[in-house]
């Protein structure tokens, strides 16, 4: 008995230990798998009409993969080809501001037209254009001596990043292709009874299935809400500014509003008063009512949850998992839920019936 024992404690202090050093192992590669194991649960139910028409699971898995490959790819090198040409069109407005304080001793600066009303609402405002132009040039000099002298380290993070992507999509296929029987595995190895693990296992499913699609089709609408403002007030690159609203409106803050209010800031500086005013009132009426009513009813209906349990769900998780905490946040709160539940109906049973008196 006594050796026995010894064996046990020995052989679970050996898990314990290959348990962290295969920790160690994957930590490197933990939030793109986990990002892998998130995209894939949104997935999965793609996998049997592509399996079906390709005549194989890998095969439809493979495609599922390609498919988000291209997803991440094409829009990647559209963002990096857009931010790049507006870069380029900021370092030259900031090299004509500069050319022209520094003609300013000889006589006044002249502005192409379109800065013009800039200027003037500038002045009116305090600031003269000599101040403007020699910040932007500090401003630009100093980011130009940091890309340069932090250009190894933006490429050892690229670097990082490109391995990532590559880890993500090799875990999203095996997960999409096989992610069943990694399910069913864990589901066995859970140390409960079949009616407990169903409960805490379906609570997840459910929860996540929830909050993601609640999310992403909240972030769309509004995306897609403001930056049909943008459009019709004439904001430039307003496509490109619905997207960056549409990835803002996941986080748990007033994200949006960090979008809409410098563009409205813009068109005010740039004498369009009028489109201003009329954007603040569309993005602040469209914030307002899809962050209050419209979220809290398409992520709480199939949750679960109470608004305010949501909201704290995901605001914790944000701060204490990142951008992946909009979704382990939730699916925390829903199994320590779904663990109280097994805890009240197993073990806080009475323990006896009261009689009548005089039985």
């Amino acid at each position: 008995m006594e050796s026995s024992r010894i064996i046990q404690v020995f052989f679970f202090a050996l898990m314990g230990l290959m348990g962290y050093l295969l920790y160690e192992l994957v930590q490197p590669f933990l939030e793109p798998i986990c990002w892998a194991m998130l995209l894939a649960f949104l997935a999965h139910p793609l996998l049997a009409p592509c399996a079906r028409v390709l005549r194989s699971r890998s095969l439809g898995a493979l495609a599922i993969a390609a498919a988000l490959a291209v997803g991440i790819v094409l829009p990647l090198v559209w963002l990096s080809v857009t931010l790049a040409t507006r870069a380029r069109s900021i370092y030259a407005l900031s090299q004509l501001l500069e050319s022209g304080t520094a003609a300013a001793a000889v006589g006044p600066i002249v502005l192409p037209p379109a800065l013009a009303p800039l200027a003037d609402k500038l002045a009116a405002h305090g600031f003269q254009l000599q101040d403007l132009a020699r910040s932007i040039s500090q401003g630009r000099q100093f980011v130009i001596s940091r890309l340069a002298g932090d250009l190894a380290e933006v490429a050892r993070h690229l670097l990082s990043f490109v391995i990532g992507v590559g880890v993500m999509l090799l875990s999203f296929f095996y997960l999409v292709r096989d992610g069943e029987l990694y399910f069913d595995l864990l589901k066995r190895l859970t140390p409960l009874r079949e009616a407990d693990k169903s409960l805490v296992f379906d609570t997840l499913r459910t929860m996540l299935s929830s909050v993601v699609r609640g999310l992403l089709l909240i972030a769309l609408l509004e995306g897609a809400v403001i930056g049909l403002g943008f459009l019709a007030a004439g904001v430039p690159d307003w496509f490109l500014l619905g997207l960056v609203t549409a990835a803002a409106a996941l986080l748990p803050f007033a994200g949006p509003v960090l979008i809409w209010m410098p563009a409205v800031v813009y068109l005010w500086l740039a004498g369009s008063p009028g489109h201003a005013l009329a954007l603040a009132v569309w993005s602040g009426a469209a914030t307002t009512l899809i962050d209050h009513i419209l979220k809290p009813a398409a992520i709480g209906q199939g949750a679960g949850l109470p608004a305010i349990v949501l909201f704290f769900a995901i605001t914790g998780g944000v701060e204490v998992y990142g951008p992946l905490g909009i979704f382990a946040g939730p699916a925390v709160v829903a199994v320590f839920g779904a663990l109280l539940k097994v805890y009240r109906e197993r073990y806080l049973r009475p323990e006896a019936q009261t009689t009548a008196p005089g039985a």
